[in-house]
């Protein structure tokens, strides 16, 4: 890039210039010339991916220097411009299409320095833009961008500018049916006035359609739900057994159980990817992370610092054992501590032979005052040992020192009560513990030595020891002489936590240690570690020293009363701890005084709370199958606040700006991640779906809506219904769990808009008997029932004829005894046997309303005593839907013999289904196949890929097969404008007819007569088309002030791309284009000015060459033409010239269309003329303006480069 230019990309930032004053305007302006106008909501679809592609592309371009040396070398021009498209289209696939604009902002540097704000620096009415490529179709989805360019250029006289970019007009709205003719639809327009026409008059517009007649297509919608395990989730990524995580900016660290570490990228955090493993040798049950390091609980192979430098290939540093079996980690400051459990083990035991051979004295004579046993201990602290004593006669009590030398200092020394030791002749262990845990170096030398007050013959202690050495860390001492021996000697340490000076990553040493009964996890706060202690309830540390010293104690025993649960996480804020108590929920404990932790308030969670974070006001809890969002505002009142199931184990947690992140060891092991303001994706979708249940287009007196779900098998959750909150209702019940089985959830929606399902029916025993046509009294038979289904299709009676009638037995559906039929069927004599059996009477299928009381009556014509039917009845009532009647008389315990079948679907009605996933079907059918099966019956199916982890492969596919449309949708706002979308798009289809009729951009619509403006134009619905002709009319106005009014002498009314859209009489939508069309004369009126020259005669002196010219049919009155030094408003006015009446151009006859002059300007820099600037004369804006650069030192110009790309349909 030249060195006289500064690159200025989108939220990146720009170079200064030497000009402090003009810089520091850029700065505070840049944000406004880079920012984007919003994407339209109906084109979701492919965003994502085009737009960071398009994107690149120009980002590498801005960094190569195209731009500015294309400028340089061709200046502001269209060639320029044009070199730059074509490069761009060399780089851009070849189904895109490419729109450029190139603007130039001129700037005035003394009015710059003057004003010092971004208007007076670089005037937007004085820019300068030129276009090139293929106009933006209105309906298609597209990316815009903008790169921006400064430069100083070099000294120059006077340069002629452009004139401004004159607009355009939006591309016509293109709806979404297919073309078709048909010869009996007849148009007609009218216009008034009649014409000729002039701008900023008001035109009405009549338009007369005049068709065969049609009916509304009612529409069956079945909601395709997938409630499937990734449904619980925002995002997620699988690891072997997720059971620690921690989170540090765009990464989170994974204790993987036999995985070892993971590190994941959740710089997206509904996309987390892992980027590198660490496969420890224990068992990873925890992480801390503090910069470039990571500090892992690696259960029995204790405590590992991994390098995290290079997140891809982590590596160990450091390996430490902390005794027992490592869970929780907390590092900060250098110091990590680390929590154990296990029961206490034995780091050494000097002989497992349980047979005694030597002995040595203490406290017998002098030479056997004392006994010791050295040992070299494996671990890094001991908290007690035993010792193989027998006690002879009544010696005192024994003092156990600890010493790194016989005869050296204590480092610890306990008491063994002479009551503790018994008699026997082998001897028995006993049990010494110290007062905590004492820090030893693993691998040095350490002495136990026993010794008592007093020494006496009678009166002494027996430490038994074993021959022949049989630990080789140490041996045995009588007094201070050593032995060929080994005493029996057992140290041990207690789990609990560890306290490790990791100020030195390759090479930890225990710095500390204390006991607990039951470690889990840890956190710090202040000088206090606060250990969740299982069963225990909790520990509060003062850890302001190396060694941690027990300050408060939050259990039963304690006088903390936080119950039976066990506390497996602890979370201090404030005065206040937040605990994780197992089945026990959510405790909160006040500990203001450390020393005296109080129980203030519990809330029992559903199910095992684990891990507990503070978000907010907020306790969030990893609650095994959910999370839990419970609202501790005030702390001594805990509320839930919401909750998010899930078929999965949670275990630990991270809260990092409004995400959750969460351990998950079972059921699919891994993160997963949750957006704590809108909850996981099935929640959102939920939301989401009101949207399209309780969208205001559908007609609940005739289209009906469903839903089935599905995860690795479908349920139908609710039948078609006309009343919409019961979907809601189903919707809102739906819980995550299982596999995905897309294929499933078609195949049951399609299933349930079939026609052949059993409604109610009697299948009691035949024993009565009801008459049809045997005479007057038996003339009719009838049978009262309630439907369950909303449509009846057929009817089964149990029926047998007797001779032969003459007449075919009728079934009428009738909505009361007497009352004229609903709907009727016939059946013929010759299909009724002399044997009693079902036969079907098949309806036209009709609506029904269930729980309604319905009537069946079968009649015949004629009756004759020896030919008639008989219908088969039970006695008892085995039907509780209704009775039996002979003709209208009740037989009040009988029930005729019938079966009923019907459906929900209304067999007009267009059928969808709109299919909700993320694309990865892992069980159950085939979804291509499923769908070829629903698009045979009949049923178009969208689909909508939800998430950033969805897959557009499959769900695209089922749409494609369908007839359809996939659409994707990244979070809750884009899924609501996707069901949006969607339900207009069936409202257009379901539509009978409409007329869209488009206008040019400027048009003012004064009365849409009853449309609707969509797009650039009114669509109007027709409703119930008749034979008589469908007229309405608009009215419009096309200011004089507009770039349109001046585009064209004639103007043709209604708009070329004028459309009729329709339903055939066989209910397929169809489009017409509209093909009477007036075309009139149309009067405008447009002033242009021109510098045709300017001369640079010295400093602030310029002679300017004008022409002022009326181009249109309509003269102008005088007017006058103004000069400024940079943009006209605000700026400096430095000249003014008065215009006379002129007369149009293209008006007939006319001698004076236009007026030249000189003017002299006392200034320099850029010069606009501006006609008619007052606007008192109502004319095209186009050409009102040119302006030319006068320059005696360098001037500066400012460049935008937008852009506009899309994929061609």
């Amino acid at each position: 890039m030249p060195h006289d230019y500064y690159s200025i990309p989108s939220q990146r930032g720009f170079a200064f210039s030497a000009d402090v004053v003009l810089a520091l305007i850029l700065v505070s302006a840049v944000a406004l010339l880079v920012s984007l106008p919003n994407q339209p909501t109906s084109f979701l679809e492919e965003r994502r991916v085009a737009d960071q592609y398009v994107d690149d592309i120009f980002l590498a371009m801005d960094h190569s220097g195209f731009v500015s040396n294309e400028i340089d070398t061709n200046g502001f021009s269209s060639a320029t411009l044009q070199n730059i498209y074509s490069y761009i289209r060399t780089l851009l696939p070849p189904q895109y299409d490419l729109y450029v604009e190139l603007t130039s902002y001129p700037v005035d540097v003394n009015s710059c320095q003057s004003a010092q704000d971004f208007s007076s620096c670089f005037p937007d009415a004085n820019r300068t833009a030129l276009q090139h490529g293929t106009a933006l179709p209105n309906s298609a989805p597209f990316v815009h961008g903008r790169r921006v360019f400064f430069k100083q250029q070099p000294a120059s006289q006077c340069t002629g500018g452009l004139a401004p970019h004159a607009g355009g007009i939006y591309a016509p709205y293109s709806p979404p049916l297919a073309l078709a003719e048909d010869a009996n639809i007849n148009f007609d327009v009218n216009i008034f006035p009649a014409g000729p026409l002039t701008c900023d008059q008001n035109i009405t517009v009549s338009l007369t359609v005049t068709t065969s007649s049609g009916t509304r297509r009612p529409v069956d919608m079945m909601l395709v739900f997938d409630r499937s395990g990734s449904m619980s989730w925002g995002g997620q990524v699988s690891t072997t057994a997720a059971i620690g995580i921690e989170v540090d900016q765009n990464y989170a660290f994974v204790a993987d159980s036999t995985a070892g570490l993971r590190d994941l990228n959740v710089s997206s955090p509904g996309l987390p990817l892992i980027m590198g493993t660490y496969n420890s040798p224990g068992t990873a049950n925890d992480v801390d992370v503090n910069g470039n390091y990571a500090y892992l609980a690696d259960g029995s192979s204790g405590l590992r610092i991994v390098n995290v430098t290079n997140k891809a290939s982590p590596s160990s540093t450091s390996q430490l054992d902390v005794g027992g079996t490592a869970y929780g980690v907390a590092s900060r400051d250098g110091v990590t501590y680390v929590s154990t459990y296990d029961n206490s083990s034995i780091d050494v035991e000097t002989t497992t032979n349980n047979s005694p051979n030597q002995n040595l004295y203490i406290g017998r004579s002098s030479s056997q005052a004392s006994a010791a046993q050295s040992f070299a201990p494996g671990v890094d602290f001991i908290s007690g040992f035993s010792v193989r004593l027998r006690k002879v006669g009544s010696p005192p009590d024994i003092t156990a020192h600890l010493r790194t030398s016989i005869s050296g200092s204590d480092l610890n020394s306990v008491t063994i009560a002479a009551s503790s030791v018994g008699t026997s002749s082998s001897g028995a262990y006993v049990d010494v513990n110290f007062a905590g845990m004492v820090p030893l170096t693993s691998g040095s030398t350490y002495f136990i030595v026993l010794t008592t007050a007093s020494n006496s013959s009678s009166n002494y202690y027996e430490w038994k020891a074993r021959g022949s050495s049989p630990y080789s860390g140490g041996q045995a001492y009588q007094n201070t002489t050593s032995q060929s021996w080994d005493a029996y000697l057992r140290t041990y340490f207690v789990p609990g936590l560890v306290v490790v000076d990791t100020s030195n990553k390759a090479s930890p040493r225990v710095i500390g240690a204390s006991a607990l009964e039951d470690a889990y996890h840890i956190a710090l706060s202040g000088d206090y570690a606060y250990a969740a202690n299982g069963t225990n309830g909790f520990r509060i540390f003062d850890i302001s020293a190396a060694q941690p010293s027990v300050v408060g104690n939050c259990s039963t025993a304690a006088g903390c009363n936080i119950s039976s649960g066990t506390t497996y996480d602890v979370w201090p804020s404030g005065n206040y701890a937040y605990v994780a108590n197992g089945s026990q929920g959510l405790r909160v404990v006040n500990i203001s005084n450390p020393a005296s932790p109080s129980l203030v308030a519990t809330y029992n969670t559903p199910g095992t709370a684990y891990t507990v974070r503070l978000k907010d006001t907020n306790a969030i809890v990893a609650d095994d199958s959910s999370l839990q969002v419970i609202d501790v505002t005030t702390p001594a009142s805990p509320a839930l606040a919401t909750s998010y199931a899930t078929p999965y184990s949670y275990r630990d947690l991270e809260v990092q700006g409004e995400w959750a992140y969460i351990a998950v060891d079972s059921g699919i092991p891994g993160v997963i991640t949750i957006d704590l303001r809108v909850g996981p994706k099935l929640n959102q979708a939920k939301t989401s779906a009101t949207t399209f249940v309780d969208f205001n287009g559908w007609n609940s007196s005739s289209d009906q809506m469903g839903l089935v779900s599905f995860s690795s098998s479908a349920t139908l959750d609710q039948a078609l219904t006309k009343t919409y909150s019961l979907v809601d209702t189903a919707v809102n019940n739906l819980v995550s769990n299982g596999g995905t089985a897309a294929g499933d959830g078609i195949n049951t929606a399609t299933t349930h808009f079939g026609t052949a399902q059993t409604d109610v029916s009697n299948t009691g025993s035949q024993n009565q008997v009801l008459y049809i046509g045997q005479n007057s009294t038996n003339e009719s038979a009838v049978q009262a029932y309630q439907p369950v289904l909303p449509y009846l299709s057929r009817a089964d009676l149990y029926i047998r004829r007797v001779g032969n009638p003459s007449s075919p037995l009728v079934v009428e559906l009738r909505s009361s005894i007497s009352g004229s039929a609903i709907v009727s069927a016939t059946i013929p004599a010759s299909s009724v046997g002399t044997s009693y059996a079902l036969v079907q009477a098949n309806f036209n299928t009709t609506s029904v309303t269930p729980g309604t009381t319905y009537y069946l009556v079968a009649t015949t014509a004629t009756n004759n005593a020896s030919n008639y039917y008989q219908w088969g009845a039970s006695s008892s009532n085995p039907y509780s839907g209704g009775q039996a009647y002979q003709n209208t008389t009740l037989q009040s315990t009988w029930d005729a013999r019938f079966a009923t079948y019907g459906g929900y679907t209304n067999p007009s009605a267009l059928k969808f289904q709109i299919l909700l996933g993320d694309g990865q079907t892992n069980s159950g059918a085939n979804s291509s196949t499923a769908a070829i099966t629903a698009s045979n019956s009949g049923i178009i199916i969208y689909t909508i890929g939800f998430g950033e982890d969805a897959d557009a492969s499959e769900l695209s596919n089922i749409a494609s097969l369908t007839g359809g449309q996939y659409y994707y949708a990244a979070d809750q706002n884009a899924l609501s404008a996707v069901y949006q979308l969607i339900a207009q798009t069936i409202q257009v289809i379901a539509q009978d007819a409409n007329i869209y009729t488009t206008f040019g951009n400027g048009t003012v619509i004064v009365d849409d007569g009853n449309g609707t403006a969509i797009g650039n134009g009114l669509i109007f619905d027709i409703n119930t088309l008749a034979p008589q002709p469908w007229v309405s009319s608009y009215t419009f106005n096309i200011p004089c002030t507009t770039t349109l009014a001046c585009s064209s002498s004639l103007l043709s009314v209604p708009g070329s791309t004028t459309q009729f859209q329709y339903l055939d009489s066989n209910g397929v939508p169809q489009v017409k284009d509209w093909n009477e069309f007036i075309t009139t004369p149309f009067n405008y009126r447009d002033l242009n000015v021109d510098i045709q020259a300017g001369n640079l005669i010295s400093t602030n002196n310029v002679d300017l060459t004008v022409r002022v010219i009326s181009n249109g049919t309509l003269d102008t009155n005088g007017t006058s033409v103004n000069f400024y030094r940079g943009n006209p408003s605000p700026s400096t006015l430095v000249g003014s010239q008065s215009i006379p009446f002129l007369c149009g151009s293209q008006s007939p006859g006319c001698l004076a269309s236009s007026y030249s002059f000189t003017q002299n300007i006392p200034a320099e820099g850029d010069l606009f003329a501006v006609v008619n600037p007052s606007g008192t004369i109502p004319e095209c804006s186009y050409n009102n303006q040119d302006f030319i650069y006068c320059y005696t030192r360098p001037q500066t110009q400012f460049f935008t480069l937008d852009y506009w790309a899309w994929i061609r349909g």
